[in-house]
């Protein structure tokens, strides 16, 4: 073994280690992995020593895989006070050195067994991570690796080491940390309950934790590591800590069940919630209730990338990649470098009153763009994806459902991938393909008609007078004292936000090129036949728009509905928002558009009719899409994390005669908030861009 350090140590070059590249065994040409069986060793430090050998899950392995942080997992000094330490991190596989993470080395180490061999799955050894199409293959298997492992370990890192102490004493308590810890039990027990021969030719007996005798954590030093772990944090813990039959924890030496690992982070919640907000504790608890609910609704993809849009990864599109096997919605696939079209399931066997529920596939691909996974992401929710009404819904409440939820999604995706969509769009146009994509259909709800304008943003901010004049100006378009207190409780609010709008924040609400996109009433239905011309292309002096920083105008609508609207609105625009988020845009009616006649809004308010031009009516025309807008919030959304305001306005329809002074019962027309919005992806990508979200996973 010491020749092996020797050999280490003689890489070294101005403090670096040159390795040569390490020759992997070839993967099965099946379904299948690479397999480091861990050699025993009788000291902590000893050289790390094993084989990796390819292997077919069809030959059924059995192997414990390790779930960890690449980096280390909190703050430690262990590097700095063990000289050493770099070259305690080669592992020798086959005979050739491979350089591993440290924070891998240890736990390598404090698995590492005195009297048997572990056979382990660790990505960073088993997956040749220079190779992107290995990276793609292994990764499309994550999930199926981990759920068929024996069991997982869940390394949260080293105990930290006490500064004040000498090298000989920190190589002591090293070796006593191992030593006197349940870990090193691990290969003898996996040894005795998988790999040893059943008797009488018996079944293999299932590896349990039973002879774990840690029944709870009583340390503080070791609650405190729990506590504070980042690794709690990490994206792609999410699928290694709910897929396993089998889940145990691991920090040092220690070794604990889960169920102790969730007593004692819910003990450590009792605390005062200022201590809990400064922990891991709340996303402790949000991985064990993905555990638990594991086989439920929250493992729709869609679900999972909304929860978990903040857990941190290297690789921005792992916030995807790392979620998708774990959901229960969709497939994912590696594509072959011969294919050209992704595999198709046989779905022969579906009830018939199922049929039309069909499984999405997802492609796990680290080249590929950002705008291509997100379009992908949109298109399956869209058009595939089971919603919160479940799969006994009918296709058509399903297929609503998705239109009212598709434009949040969207936006959940853009912020899971941090903007890298836009900024893609924004920088490469034209996109390949982008003109080529089919439209998705979305609904949404007249939130309002525009009445008046004020200053634009800049005046707005920077003059005492311009604030003064915009909150006296209320009072010409509303009388009711009720309605007024509403309006200045909003401004106030929207004030406070839109004082810290970026450049970027503010080139977004901008007019639009979205001549493929178009706005009816949902009175007309999802596929409209009889509404006249489709949307002609804007006046491009609409599109126009001055070199300098973006400059919205403040505007005041129907139905206390205020924010900032691009320079090319008009009076009479309708504003039509989104269920449970702040997306927005401006819609104007094409040359054939049927719109309301003014002494319909005076009959409106005679009987109390909410008032007229942001209803639309059956065969009332198309309209189009003239720009995106920022929009105040009416009222506190976290008093309706469900958004029952927008469900109610997309799907009532009210009543009204169809012009004054007649009042003949017979003559009365529906109307409705409700639309229907045909977007392009483009159109789609910029409405949804940067919006805030609302509400929870529960509620969507």
């Amino acid at each position: 073994m010491a020749s092996m350090t020797k050999a280490v140590t003689e890489t070294v070059v101005n403090g670096s280690f040159a390795m040569p590249l390490f020759p992997y065994p070839e993967l099965p040409t099946t379904d299948g992995l690479r397999l480091l069986t861990l050699e025993p060793a009788n000291k902590f430090f000893d050289d790390l020593e094993g084989t990796l050998e390819s292997i077919s899950f069809s030959s059924k392995p059995r192997y414990i895989a390790l779930s960890y942080t690449w980096d280390d997992p909190y703050t430690s000094d262990t590097e700095d006070r063990i000289p050493n330490w770099r070259e305690h991190s080669v592992i020798r596989l086959n005979g050739h050195g491979l350089q591993i993470g440290l924070n891998a080395a240890k736990a390598l180490r404090f698995l590492r067994s005195t009297k048997a061999p572990v056979p382990l799955w660790i990505d960073a050894i088993c997956i040749d991570q220079n190779s992107i199409t290995e990276r793609n293959q292994q990764v499309a298997l994550m999930a199926f690796i981990y759920s068929r492992a024996a069991a997982v370990i869940s390394w949260l890192g080293m105990p930290s080491i006490d500064p004040n102490k000498t090298l000989p004493d920190i190589d002591i308590d090293i070796m006593h940390e191992w030593k006197s810890g349940n870990a090193q039990n691990i290969g003898p027990e996996f040894a005795r309950a998988v790999t040893n021969p059943p008797k009488r030719g018996g079944p293999a007996k299932p590896f349990s934790w039973e002879w774990i005798n840690q029944r709870s954590i009583k340390s503080r030093h070791h609650r405190r590591l729990i506590s504070t772990n980042s690794y709690w944090n990490r994206l792609w813990i999410v699928q290694e800590v709910c897929l396993p039959r089998h889940l145990a924890f691991m920090c040092g030496g220690a070794i604990w069940t889960e169920s102790v690992i969730w007593e004692a982070a819910k003990e450590m919640e009792s605390l005062s919630p200022d201590v809990v907000a400064e922990s891991s504790l709340p996303e402790i608890r949000r991985l064990r209730f993905a555990r638990e609910g594991k086989f439920g609704d929250r493992m729709r993809l869609e679900a999972l990338v909304e929860q978990f849009a903040d857990c941190g990864c290297q690789e921005i599109r792992d916030r995807v990649f790392g979620l998708v096997g774990l959901a229960n919605n969709v497939n994912v696939f590696a594509r072959a470098a011969e294919s050209a079209e992704p595999p198709r399931l046989d779905d022969s066997s579906m009830p018939q009153q199922h049929s039309h529920f069909q499984l999405g596939f997802i492609e796990i691909d680290y080249e590929r763009s950002f705008y291509d996974i997100w379009h992908d992401l949109v298109r399956f929710m869209s058009t595939s994806s089971t919603t919160p009404l479940g799969t006994e819904a009918a296709q058509e409440e399903q297929e609503n459902e998705r239109c009212q939820r598709v434009v949040r999604y969207s936006g959940v995706v853009q912020r899971a991938l941090e903007g890298n969509v836009e900024h893609e769009l924004k920088f490469a146009r034209p996109f390949p393909g982008l003109s080529d994509t089919p439209f998705i259909m979305a609904m949404g709800y007249v939130a309002g008609a525009i009445l008046a304008f004020g200053p634009h943003y800049s005046q707005y901010v920077g003059s005492y007078q311009a604030q003064r004049e915009w909150a006296h100006s209320l009072r010409q378009h509303y009388s009711s004292s009720r309605d007024l207190e509403t309006l200045r409780r909003m401004q106030d609010s929207y004030e406070v936000d839109i004082l810290y709008y970026s450049a970027e924040d503010l080139d977004r609400i901008s007019a639009l090129n979205s001549s493929k996109s178009s706005v009816w009433s949902i009175l007309e239905g999802p596929e409209p036949v009889s509404l006249g011309d489709e949307p002609q292309d804007p006046d491009p002096g609409e599109l126009q728009r001055p070199p300098a920083a973006a400059d919205p105008i403040l505007f005041l609508g129907t139905d206390q509905c205020m924010g900032l609207a691009p320079s090319i609105a008009k009076l009479g625009d309708l504003v039509v928002r989104f269920y449970n988020c702040n997306a927005a845009i401006l819609i104007r009616p094409t040359p054939t558009a049927k719109k309301p006649a003014n002494e319909r809004w005076e009959f409106s308010k005679r009987h109390a009719i909410p008032p007229g031009p942001e209803f639309l009516s059956f065969q009332s025309g198309y309209y189009r899409i003239a720009g995106r807008v920022d929009v105040a919030e009416p009222y506190n959304r976290e008093e309706d994390r469900g958004d029952r305001r927008a469900m109610s306005l997309m799907r009532n329809v009210e009543r009204s005669l169809p012009s004054f002074p007649e009042e003949d019962p017979a003559a009365l027309w529906e109307w409705s908030r409700g639309v229907y919005v045909r977007l392009d992806f483009q159109t789609l990508q910029q409405i949804s861009a940067g919006i805030e979200i609302y509400g929870g996973v529960a509620e969507v």
